[in-house]
C-alpha cells in the first residue's frame, strides 16, 4: 500500500493547492477541510503522515494533533500555519511533539522536503517501538522463566526389567503450576528464545541432582540431556551436584538433534564415563541418524521411540523390525528399553521380542518422588 499523507485546512483552495504539489511524489495524498472530515477519513484510512493548519472552525490544529499523539501516536504530525506565534510553538513542542513547524507560505521544495523527512521520521519511530515491544516482551518472559527457575519441579516415571524388578526411574521436570509456562517443553523454547538454554539444564540437572541422591543403589534416575548441553563446562565439573552423585545416574541423549563430530562426541563421552555416568540413546527410531548415534555414542542404554512401539501388536512387520533393532543392541552390548508402553498387548508383544526394560503408563504413570507402580507380568 502506497504511504500516505494527509492534509488538513478549512480552506479548499489551500489543500488543492498542497495535492498540486505532491502530484508527482509516490505518496498517497488525501485532504480534509474540517476536523471532523479528518477524523471520518483516519477511522478508514490508513495514514502515516498529517499536516494541519491551526486556525480552523471549532477546534484549533494543535488541539487536534494533541489528541492524534494519544490516539494514533505512530502518524507522524506537522504544522503548517500562517499565524504561528511562540505560544503555539511552544504548545506544537510540548504537547502535540509535532515532527516540523512550518509557516505558510511554504516553498513547494521546502514543502517536499518536509513530507520526505515526515516519512522517514515515521520509519525510525516503528523500527524504534518494535525494538522497544521487542525488549518489553524479552523482559518480561525472561522474569516469567527467572519465576519458573526457581519454582521448578519434578516427577518421575518408573522403569522396569523383563522380570518386572523396577530398573531406574526417569525424572522429569515441571514448570510450576500456575505460572506462564504450560507445558516444559514452552518452558525449554523461551529459555533458547532468550539464550538461556545453558542456564535453565543446569537448573533442571541440579533439581534432578537432590533426586538421584535418594534412589538406592542398583536403580538409576534416567535424565534428558539436550545435545546443547554437551558443550556446557559444568557438565563435565566433577564438583557439580549431578557428578557428585554420577554412579546413579544415566544420561539421556537424544537422537533428533545432531551430534557432534565423532571426534568431538568420543572425548565428552570419555568424559562423562570418567566422572561415573552412563549414557542412553534416546528417541531411538524417531530420526535418521539412529544408527550413526549407536555407533559413536556408544550407550549403555537404547530407548525406543513410543512411536515404533504403539500398537506393535498389530502391526507384524513392526514387530519384526524391533527385533532386528533389538539384535543390533545386543550386538553393541546395549540394554534396549521400550518406551510409551500404554496396553497389555504391546507389552506381550515387546517381552517376546525380548526388550530388557519397559516404561510407560502401563507400568507406573510420572508422580512426585517416588510413586508406586505395579509391575503387570
Amino acid at each position: 500500500m502506497a504511504r500516505t499523507v494527509l492534509f488538513i485546512d478549512d480552506e479548499a483552495e489551500v489543500t488543492r493547492g498542497l495535492r498540486r504539489v505532491l502530484r508527482k511524489s509516490p505518496y498517497r495524498v488525501l485532504t480534509a477541510n474540517s476536523v471532523a472530515e479528518a477524523e471520518r477519513l483516519l477511522s478508514v484510512e490508513a495514514v502515516d503522515v498529517m499536516v494541519s493548519d491551526e486556525k480552523m472552525p471549532h477546534t484549533l490544529g494543535s488541539s487536534f494533533l494533541a489528541a492524534q499523539r494519544q490516539a494514533r501516536p505512530d502518524i507522524t504530525r506537522v504544522m503548517l500555519t500562517g499565524h504561528g506565534d511562540m505560544a503555539l510553538m511552544t504548545k506544537a513542542i510540548n504537547e502535540v511533539e509535532v515532527f516540523r513547524f512550518l509557516s505558510k507560505p511554504v516553498p513547494p521544495e521546502a514543502l517536499r522536503a518536509c513530507i520526505d523527512e515526515a516519512f522517514e521520521a515515521r520509519e525510525r519511530y516503528l523500527a524504534w517501538t518494535e525494538h522497544e515491544d521487542r525488549a518489553a516482551a524479552e523482559r518480561e518472559q525472561s522474569a516469567h522463566l527467572d519465576d519458573a527457575l526457581e519454582r521448578l519441579t519434578c516427577v518421575v516415571q518408573p522403569i522396569v526389567a523383563h522380570d518386572g524388578t523396577l530398573s531406574g526411574w526417569e525424572g522429569l521436570t515441571r514448570p510450576p503450576e500456575g505460572g506462564a509456562f504450560a507445558h516444559v517443553g514452552e518452558l525449554f523454547a523461551t529459555a533458547a528464545a532468550l539464550g538461556r538454554t545453558h542456564e535453565i539444564e543446569r537448573r533442571v540437572r541440579w533439581v534432578l541432582a537432590a533426586v538421584a541422591a535418594r534412589v538406592p543403589r542398583g536403580v538409576a534416575l534416567f535424565v534428558n540431556l539436550e545435545v546443547s548441553s554437551l558443550d556446557d563446562p559444568e557438565l563435565f565439573d566433577p564438583k557439580a551436584r549431578l557428578s557428585r552423585v554420577a554412579e546413579r545416574v544415566v544420561l539421556e541423549v537424544t537422537e533428533r538433534a545432531p551430534l557432534p563430530a565423532p571426534e568431538l562426541l568420543d572425548d565428552k563421552v570419555t568424559r562423562l564415563r570418567a566422572l561415573g555416568y552412563r549414557l542412553a540413546l534416546d528417541d531411538f527410531g524417531a530420526g535418521t541418524a539412529g544408527f550413526t548415534a549407536l555407533s559413536t555414542l556408544r550407550p549403555d542404554v537404547v530407548k525406543f521411540d513410543m512411536e515404533l512401539v504403539r500398537d506393535v501388536h498389530r502391526m507384524p512387520s513392526r514387530a519384526h523390525t524391533l527385533r532386528m533393532m533389538r539384535e543390533l543392541c545386543r550386538s553393541v552390548g546395549a540394554l534396549a528399553l521400550a518406551e510409551g508402553v500404554e496396553r497389555e498387548e504391546e507389552l506381550a508383544v515387546l517381552r517376546d521380542i525380548g526388550f530388557d526394560l519397559y516404561q510407560g503408563f502401563l507400568i507406573g504413570r510420572p508422580g512426585p518422588p517416588f510413586p508406586s507402580f505395579r509391575a503387570r507380568y
